[in-house]
């Protein structure tokens, strides 16, 4: 996991949660920044899915990675002491990016529609899939 991590922190995130099968990544960007910075972030996930989207683990098993992406602002709001810091975010892209990532089957990087609608769609690869435009990632298919 730590070399997943590593290029996290190459391509400029913060981890902002990290537990269990999920990691919460976060890019700062102003709104005039933002469709550059979706774009950092899936060449990010590209790089991931390729190096690090499918690990054998020591039960003979194969675990694949699934990743949601979306963008908006966020309120992170912080409590406690100067010995023990708690943090809450709250935001709308929280709730878009857990959806996304449920959507998203093994080895897929799933764009929420704010982030969709946020991005450099010219400069992103799309694809007709049945009667749906695909974003296309590395090989992978995602909404």
């Amino acid at each position: 996991m730590s070399d997943f991590l590593e290029v996290v922190l190459d391509f400029g995130g913060d981890i902002l949660k990290f537990g269990g099968d999920a990691v919460l990544v976060l890019w700062r960007a102003s709104e005039a920044q933002l469709p550059q910075t979706i774009s950092l972030v899936l060449q990010c996930c590209q790089q991931i899915q390729k190096k690090h989207g499918s690990r054998d683990t020591h039960l003979g098993q194969k675990l694949h990675l699934k990743i949601g992406i979306s963008a908006g602002q966020m309120t992170i709001l912080s409590a406690g002491d100067r010995y023990h810091q708690q943090y809450f975010v709250c935001s709308n892209a929280l709730d878009e990016v857990m959806k996304a990532q449920n959507l998203a089957v093994k080895s897929e990087v799933i764009v929420s529609p704010t982030c969709w609608e946020l991005c450099e769609q010219e400069q992103i690869q799309t694809r007709l899939f049945g009667r749906k435009r695909v974003l296309q990632v590395g090989g992978r298919v995602g909404l």
